[in-house]
């Protein structure tokens, strides 16, 4: 995971919380829907996976996240299919783009990422640990509710160490080869 200091955190505010919605199966067919959507739009070599809060049924924020997974050599051509559909990107870094939209009234984050980049093979890495441990998954939903109503700013600090604190279990139980694997 890359590192973050606190200065990272401080475009975030510290007085607005974020309100945090349960699990809404009927994410799953919209999820899905999207991503036919999204397949029509980038063609069928990359890879579409569905992460985030609805993907592994817990507390969230009631958004769709769905990252695009590309070689680096594919990133430019897919960054302008998408930019076509969904319009400007909303965050652009060398090796991510994140784009915001909306089906039926929720919010879909589509992720745009170098699939060999180490933040996303860590972020892959974290989402596949979760899917394999419930009890981390319980462990994620209580950070999230503690942490939602005192502010974004601690949210997402408080986010970002669960997050580290799973990758270096992982790293301990020896999980860190092949990131298809959990």
């Amino acid at each position: 995971m890359i590192e973050l200091d606190d200065r990272y955190f401080e475009r975030f505010s510290d007085t607005a919380v974020v309100e945090l919605v349960p699990y809404d199966p009927a994410l799953e067919v919209l999820a899905q829907r999207y991503m036919a959507r999204l397949r029509d739009t980038v063609g069928p070599v990359p890879e579409i996976e569905h992460r985030g809060a609805t993907a592994l049924h817990m507390v969230g924020k009631g958004e769709i996240d769905l990252y695009v997974r590309v070689n680096e050599s594919e990133f430019a051509e897919a960054f302008a299919a998408l930019e076509a559909v969904l319009g400007p990107s909303g965050s652009l870094q060398p090796h991510r783009a994140r784009f915001n939209d909306a089906c039926d009234g929720i919010e879909v984050e589509v992720m745009l990422v170098e699939k060999d980049h180490p933040e996303e093979r860590a972020g892959r890495r974290f989402f596949h640990y979760l899917q394999t441990h419930p009890e981390a998954v319980a462990a994620y939903a209580e950070v999230k509710r503690r942490y939602a109503p005192v502010s974004r700013r601690e949210y997402y600090r408080q986010k970002h160490r669960f997050v580290c604190s799973i990758l270096e279990r992982a790293r301990e139980e020896g999980r860190l080869g092949d990131p298809s694997r959990p």
